[in-house]
């Protein structure tokens, strides 16, 4: 500093030379923009079938316990959702603590890794038993389409056969049940005969229950035997002409239209002749 003097005046100072100080920052510091948080949130559900994908309508889950990082805990609620608010960011670990007396197991991962937004679904399922079966017809072709209705402990479960007339009900309890079959669901041209009764089937603790059916088919050939009349240029009934199905031995008569008909017959080839 150069101080300059002036009579009756005070003295005042004038810089020679500025010094400063300049730093380049690679980053923005916290204060001056704040860290970006999120939210990690998810269900956990109840799968017992193993899909290991929720999906709504599936059974929520309430006060289970979730961890974020080993440090932080939510719990479900009814609804069978949890919710992590606030979470910093970079990369954390997310893990389901589920507890119960009864056997159990996971269906999704039970621990991820995640940043921190993200939605995380847990799916646990229960060593529940079940009841597969099969209708089929007399020739052993499943059936398709027939409604099957399983009754246990006051309880009714309902399941429909495929195309190979297979059936599954899970989420059973052990024990026994009835396994009954709606004859008004099976196609036409099938004998309800032997579906009357209900069949008694015990579902286990670790295997399933069993329960097959048979319809047998209602199978029929018939025809009409004619002879070609040259007066009536036409062709005329015959009546009480033979037809002879080889296979069974069987002899019809034709009625006054010409017609036979063989009923009652089991699945195959058959051939006939007059």
């Amino acid at each position: 500093m150069v101080g300059v003097t002036t009579p009756g005046v005070a003295r005042e100072f004038s810089p020679v030379c500025f010094i400063a100080w300049k730093h380049q920052l690679h980053h923005v510091p916290y204060f001056v923009v704040p860290e970006r948080r999120g939210n990690i949130a998810g269900n956990v559900f109840r799968d017992d079938q193993s899909t290991g994908e929720f999906e709504p309508g599936m059974r929520p889950m309430a006060e289970v316990e979730v961890m974020l990082d080993d440090r932080r805990k939510a719990f479900t609620g009814a609804d069978g959702v949890y919710r992590f608010k606030n979470v910093p960011r970079g990369k954390h670990k997310i893990e389901v603590k589920y507890q119960s007396r009864n056997p159990f197991f996971v269906t999704t991962a039970s621990e991820l890794e995640v940043t921190e937004t993200a939605t995380v679904n847990f799916g646990i399922g229960f060593a529940l038993s079940g009841l597969m079966g099969q209708v089929l017809n007399d020739a052993g072709v499943g059936v398709d389409g027939v409604a099957v209705a399983i009754l246990s402990q006051g309880m009714k479960w309902n399941a429909s056969t495929q195309a190979d007339g297979r059936f599954f009900v899970g989420s059973l309890v052990a024990g026994d049940c009835n396994v009954q079959v709606d004859e008004d669901s099976l196609p036409a041209g099938y004998s309800t005969e032997s579906l009357d009764e209900p069949r008694h089937v015990t579902v286990g603790a670790s295997a399933p229950g069993n329960a097959a059916f048979t319809a047998r088919a209602l199978r029929s050939i018939s025809g009409r035997v004619l002879r070609y009349d040259t007066q009536a240029s036409r062709y005329v009934p015959v009546t009480q002409a033979r037809v002879l199905l080889r296979e069974r031995g069987l002899t019809m008569l034709t009625d006054a239209e010409g017609r036979y008909l063989f009923h009652d017959l089991a699945a195959g080839s058959y051939t006939l002749s007059p």
